[in-house]
């Protein structure tokens, strides 16, 4: 990361501020624990560092006044001003964290795929049930076609057998 800028107060550029940079831990292709890294602001306030990728606290220095401005998160690529390092680092994870996060995705994943199982259960169940009373259905509508049938022919034969007895009267 490069940090470049100009350091102001509320006065104007800061000539002479020493910023250092103490890095939290070593960093796997990056920084080793504890190394330093500093700068000292130029006559105009002006000052460029390039850091190794890494977590550092940053320490501001002038006449002999030292104060902790905050922690940063170095990457091998961003360039930005000292303060908008500081803004934009975010908390570093933890190696415990990290694991409590692989955990809940697990147990996410894993209430997913039994709320997959339960419905396609259900979906079964569903099919099954639909399927019996549609065959039960089926055989209601059958017999009462039939039964209907069987009415119409005693009808029809009930008309017959007044039809042929009117007829033979006449």
């Amino acid at each position: 990361m490069r940090l470049e800028g100009v350091l102001y107060n509320a006065g104007g550029p800061m000539a002479s501020v020493t910023v250092r940079f103490r890095a939290v831990e070593t960093v796997l292709n990056g920084v080793l624990a504890h190394s330093v890294y500093e700068f000292t602001a130029d006559e105009n306030g002006g000052y460029q560092i390039d850091l190794e990728p890494g977590v550092y606290k940053v320490w501001w220095n002038h006449k002999s006044q030292e104060a902790l401005l905050g922690e940063i998160t170095a990457d091998a690529a961003s360039v930005m001003s000292l303060p908008q390092a500081l803004a934009a680092s975010p908390t570093p994870i933890t190696e415990g964290a990290a694991q409590d996060l692989v955990d809940q995705l697990r147990a996410g994943v894993d209430e997913a795929n039994e709320a997959k199982t339960s419905a396609q259960r259900y979906a079964a169940t569903s099919e099954k049930a639909a399927q019996t009373a549609g065959e039960q259905a089926h055989e209601e509508a059958t017999s009462a076609v039939a039964e209907m049938r069987a009415e119409i022919e005693q009808l029809l034969d009930l008309i017959s057998g007044e039809v042929v007895h009117v007829s033979n009267d006449g």
